[in-house]
């Protein structure tokens, strides 16, 4: 990212001899603003230049002024492109908090808020052939105005002709869906824009757009500030007739406020502290039943674009810190059932409202403990399924599992994580570009789906930097599959131990769920159990979806054996349970339970298809060994 800029110190000749690179001869200090292009311009080249500066660069200037100024200035001098005025109309969260129009000219800068009332009354105020009116409303994907036409919308016409413009090119800015205002390009050439310009200005605009919305902190910060202040004195006003505790929480609330809004003002650069605070608050509010509903969707409304903001400045500046090696990790024990539970539980309450079900299947060798970092496999493991929950169709499963594998070439071992969704799928030309920054794999997506397209770059960074590798597999309209891939040096557990701890023992998994009704491959490898483990490790199990069916499946003959029984809550009848218990006769059996529901059984599994099966058969082992000592003691 500082090969460009480190060059430009290192004078004139350096400096000329990249230039020709593009088709341009520099000339001397002396004639200013006078670039001749000898040969066409390399747009690709040209494109990359501007990206990795934008990103070295781009953050360090004061506002978006300097940031405008230093573009127009960079992109004339070391591309030749005919720049004379570039406009930037923005929309800082939601037209009725913050909106700004900017315009750079050579040798003048403006800056304006708009205010609330042109947008409520813009359809009145504007034509509708205006070039922002037809890229907000989505009639066109770009407009384009040159001197010829016959016909240029009225308001832009006066400044248009009165300029002496030539040629002019505006994109929208869409952010996740929405339309966030729109960039316009214009000059005063008398040919105009060139066909390059004109790609080149197509393919720098969404990397343009996004340094652009993060240089408007400031002023969201301030607007933001402003209103939380008086939302959060509003309803202190509105609860100082509650009970004690109402007004012990409005008294934290408004303490956290008063310290996050002298943050705002000596932090005003650092921005996602504050907007991480903003989504912190708005949290909290909307969690109050005594709220009127236009506080209520004010609250709304700032923490869900607060929100969407954060993602784009994480995003960004994760990708920054990674591409300039500003990056470490912290590699040490960590606790992987842990880890991983965290991850699945905020994934599965995420995707429930679509109905969307996340299954867990982990191989018998996979151990409790592991090398690694945590906090960047969480975020690994996060965005891949954040993904495919988003791309899910309603009303299906996002198969999550962990193995251990051995590289056959290598002879390494190696932890995999796979995540499968059944959506949309990715069409195989994407496979590489889905992984590149702001790269997602179709126009569609971006407008559907919204994100900066830089997820999958950024996830992809972070394996890396554990030492890992990501691969893609998918059908479209089917299903799509990532796997990760980390090196592993620890001990393997084998399953076959338990074969010898748990002799003489059937395990008997009673489960009114317990047969699977989806289609999707591999469904078995997703019970409670396994066939697979259950192979390998030599285990004994009965699996039963009712009582009655499980007293056939036992039959008359039951002694000689110890039995765990592994029961459904939700199944749980204490006459059913005593009555198994005579039968098997006193201390032949060993019972636990399983489920969501709070229980105060300390022999209680929230689930068995989200515990390690070592971690299951371990603490099977132990109940059955402290049953048989207890036996033994009681005869």
């Amino acid at each position: 990212f500082c090969s460009l800029s480190s060059s430009l110190s290192k004078g004139e000749e350096h400096i000329s001899s990249r230039l020709k690179r593009y088709g341009i001869v520099r000339r001397k200090k002396s004639v200013p603003a006078s670039r001749v292009r000898t040969a066409p311009l390399h747009v690709q080249m040209a494109v990359e230049e501007v990206h990795r500066w934008l990103f070295v660069e781009g953050g360090h200037f004061e506002d978006v002024q300097s940031l405008m100024t230093e573009y127009s200035n960079y992109i004339r001098e070391e591309f030749g492109i005919p720049l004379d005025r570039l406009y930037y109309g923005g929309v800082g969260l939601h037209p009725k908090l913050t909106a700004y129009l900017w315009r750079w000219e050579p040798t003048e800068f403006e800056h304006r808020e708009m205010p609330q009332e042109i947008f409520e009354r813009r359809n009145e105020l504007f034509s509708p052939d205006e070039p922002f009116c037809v890229l907000e409303q989505g009639r066109a994907e770009f407009v384009r105005i040159r001197d010829s036409d016959t016909y240029i919308p009225p308001d832009t016409e006066k400044w248009f002709r009165a300029g002496g413009y030539k040629d002019y090119f505006a994109l929208p800015d869409i952010h996740r869906g929405v339309s966030k205002g729109g960039l316009a390009w214009s000059t005063k050439n008398p040919d105009g824009f060139s066909e390059d310009d004109i790609q080149f200005f197509q393919l720098t605009h969404s990397a343009l757009t996004t340094i652009m919305r993060l240089h408007t902190n400031d002023l969201v910060l301030k607007t933001l500030t402003d209103r939380m202040e008086k939302e959060i004195d509003d309803r202190t006003n509105e609860l100082a007739s509650a009970n004690r505790k109402l007004e012990l929480a409005n008294a934290e609330i408004s303490k956290q406020s008063a310290k996050q809004l002298e943050h705002f003002a000596s932090m005003s650069h650092e921005i996602r502290t504050p907007l991480n605070c903003i989504v912190g608050l708005s949290s909290l509010l909307l969690d109050s039943d005594d709220m009127s509903d236009a506080n209520m969707d004010s609250i709304k409304m700032i923490h869900s674009s607060a929100d969407l903001l954060a993602g784009v400045v994480n995003d960004v500046l994760d990708y920054a810190k990674l591409e300039s090696g500003h990056f470490e990790v912290d590699i040490r024990s960590i606790d992987l059932q842990s880890t991983v539970d965290a991850v699945v539980l905020s994934i599965s309450n995420k995707v429930m409202e679509k109905n969307v079900k996340v299954r867990t299947n982990y191989c018998g060798m996979l151990p409790r403990m592991i090398n690694t970092d945590s906090r960047r496999l969480q975020q690994i493991l996060y965005n891949l399924l954040g993904n495919a929950g988003k791309f899910s169709r309603d009303g299906t499963f996002i198969d999550f599992s962990i193995r251990l594998v051995t590289d056959t070439s290598s002879g390494q071992n190696k932890i995999r994580f796979a995540v499968k969704d059944y959506g949309k799928g990715i069409d195989k030309s994407d496979f590489e570009s889905i992984f590149r920054p702001f790269s997602q794999a179709s126009k569609e997506t971006q407008t559907i789906y919204g994100g900066t397209g830089l997820g999958l770059s950024i996830t992809s960074k972070l394996i890396n930097k554990l030492g890992g590798t990501i691969s893609v597999d998918s059908e479209l309209g089917k299903y799509a599959e990532f796997v990760v891939e980390l090196p592993y040096d620890g001990d393997i557990i084998d399953p076959s131990v338990y074969k010898q701890k748990l002799r003489n023992t059937t395990i008997v998994i009673l489960d009114q769920n317990e047969k699977f009704t989806s289609t999707y491959s591999m469904e078995d490898e997703f019970m409670p159990l396994c066939p697979t483990l259950v192979k390998v490790a030599g285990l004994s199990v009965i699996r039963s979806s009712k009582w009655l069916e499980l007293k056939e499946k036992l039959g008359l003959d039951v002694g000689g054996k110890h039995y765990v029984f592994l029961v459904n809550q939700d199944l749980e009848e204490m006459n059913a349970i005593e009555h198994m218990k005579t039968r098997l006769g006193e201390g032949n059996s060993s019972w636990f339970t399983f489920g969501s529901k709070p229980t105060g059984n300390i022999r209680h599994f929230k689930s068995l298809t989200g515990i390690f099966p070592s971690i299951l058969l371990d603490t099977i082992s132990e109940a059955v060994a402290f049953d048989h000592a207890k036996r033994d003691r009681d005869a």
